[in-house]
């Protein structure tokens, strides 16, 4: 049976590994885990030759959210209490999160 995960060796700063194991801590995974879903996130976004502004990321995410948070409230009000439970549940379906 063929393997579908290639093990490999890298040297980051002791900082980098110390921020590592703090969220690997955090949500309650390994290392080894963190590193991967970074890469997975990355790469593609490298791979395009994007660089990874994650201020500019927050600003558009936080934008975004805003706006919509505005929309919402001005057109459908009643619905607005329950959209971030409906939110997390197909963060959950789709995403795994």
């Amino acid at each position: 049976m063929a393997r579908t995960m290639k093990t490999a060796g890298f040297s980051v700063p002791v900082p980098v590994f110390e921020r590592v194991q703090a969220l690997a801590q955090r949500d309650g995974i390994s290392p080894t885990a963190v590193i991967r879903q970074l890469v997975q996130l990355a790469l593609p976004l490298a791979e395009m030759g994007h660089g990874i502004d994650i201020t500019r990321l927050i600003v558009l995410a936080e934008k975004f959210d805003l706006q919509l948070d505005t929309l919402l409230a001005k057109l459908a009000p009643d619905e607005v209490k329950d959209l971030h439970v409906v939110a997390q549940r197909r963060a959950a379906k789709h995403h795994g999160a």
